[in-house]
């Protein structure tokens, strides 16, 4: 039988990743071109959602350096039958200031609350971060990018709404392995 760690220890928690920022990746949406494609078998509802501009650029100081304009894209939006969840599926092409082509997509969840809800039914607001996380995947021919394929990246997301337009922005982190080693 395993044993569990003590709750009454007073020692930090040790041996879990962390995570290190790396890029902002933000999305344009064009709500007016969405396709309710309907209630599918899973029970949720599906809806694509294009995604045909943005960007993905490198925080400072992280590498590799990737300064891209997104080229096309869409995110595959499932609702959960009680309205509660969206599952997003998101993929998309982008191409590096220097010509380089990528791929990229995430998947992940969203909490939907009234805002939320309100975005969906074609309100135009900004909604915070707080509501969904992510989990990225890069991938490329390219050998200056190759190290994208080889990690693991995690993202938060929020809604902007700014300039008669509506965005969804990322911020995504490396997640790092921790090269602590705890007592078994």
């Amino acid at each position: 039988m395993a044993s569990s760690p003590s709750s009454t220890s007073s020692a930090s928690p040790s041996g879990f990743p962390s995570l290190q920022p790396a890029y902002y990746c933000r999305l344009n949406v064009k709500a007016g071109e969405m396709c309710p494609i309907g209630d599918i078998y899973s029970g949720s509802k599906s809806v694509y959602v294009p995604t045909m501009t943005g960007y993905i650029k490198s925080v400072d100081g992280f590498e590799p350096k990737v300064y891209a304009q997104v080229v096309g894209g869409g995110d595959f939006l499932y609702f959960d039958p009680s309205n509660e969840h969206a599952r997003v599926n998101v993929k998309g092409v982008a191409k590096s200031d220097a010509g380089s082509i990528f791929t990229f997509g995430y998947t992940g969840c969203i909490n939907i609350n009234e805002d939320i809800g309100k975005i969906f039914s074609g309100v135009p607001l900004s909604i915070p971060f707080g509501q969904s996380t992510t989990n990225h995947y890069f991938e490329t021919g390219d050998l200056k990018y190759k190290a994208l394929e080889n990690c693991t990246w995690s993202g938060n997301g929020r809604f902007v709404f700014e300039n008669g337009g509506l965005s969804v922005e990322s911020r995504i982190s490396q997640v790092v392995p921790s090269t602590e080693n705890p007592p078994l």
